[in-house]
């Protein structure tokens, strides 16, 4: 009644109570943790909320048509929080149960950047490019550019060049010239030194 009259406080209150209980079962903390998340959530104590939806997040009490949306959840807040580890754990795993949408894969891949884990953030925003050329769009600006910079990080020129290729055919700017210009100059300067050394 708390919860649906808006009276947070009241219901946290009410909430903290009942964890104080003695004799709790399993199943009575899963129900308080359900009700934990979204009164934290909507106070925005998200940390807090992060902490009572993970509790749950593998009780056998969870539907298992819920196990999804759970993990993206988790993989949300947690990458709000900045806790990018937890964030690539939870949305794998969401990933790995079946979430095949672009928002989620956007946010492991930024999460694997922000941990210094360039090759796989570059593949998985690999994968949402291919996908969406496979399906005749065209991929996004901002994603391109990502993968540009994960390769740039990996020293990975003929990856580079692949990008900065998509990038002048998709968004054809004159920085975009100017980087291929650069990296086909790098390139014949290598051929150059390899071919007189040779």
């Amino acid at each position: 009644d708390a919860i649906k009259g808006k009276r947070y406080s009241e219901a946290l209150a009410k909430l903290r109570e009942a964890q104080g209980t003695a004799g709790k079962t399993a199943y009575d903390q899963y129900v308080i943790n359900e009700f934990l998340g979204p009164v934290y959530a909507r106070q925005s104590k998200f940390a807090e909320a992060f902490d009572a939806f993970s509790a749950n997040a593998d009780s056998p009490h969870l539907p298992a048509a819920g196990r999804v949306a759970r993990f993206k959840l988790l993989a949300q807040l947690a990458y709000q929080l900045k806790n990018y580890p937890a964030s690539i754990d939870f949305g794998t795993r969401a990933i790995n149960a079946g979430d095949g949408s672009n928002d989620l894969q956007l946010i492991v891949s930024q999460a694997h950047y922000l941990t210094g884990k360039y090759k796989d953030a570059a593949t998985g925003m690999q994968g949402l490019v291919t996908e969406a050329e496979r399906a005749g769009q065209r991929p996004t600006e901002t994603s391109l550019k990502f993968l540009w910079d994960c390769y740039r990080k990996l020293n990975d020129d003929p990856a580079q060049g692949r990008i900065v290729e998509k990038l002048l055919n998709y968004y054809p700017k004159p920085d975009y010239w100017a980087n291929a210009m650069a990296t086909l100059a790098q390139g014949t300067k290598d051929y150059s030194t390899q071919n007189a050394s040779g």
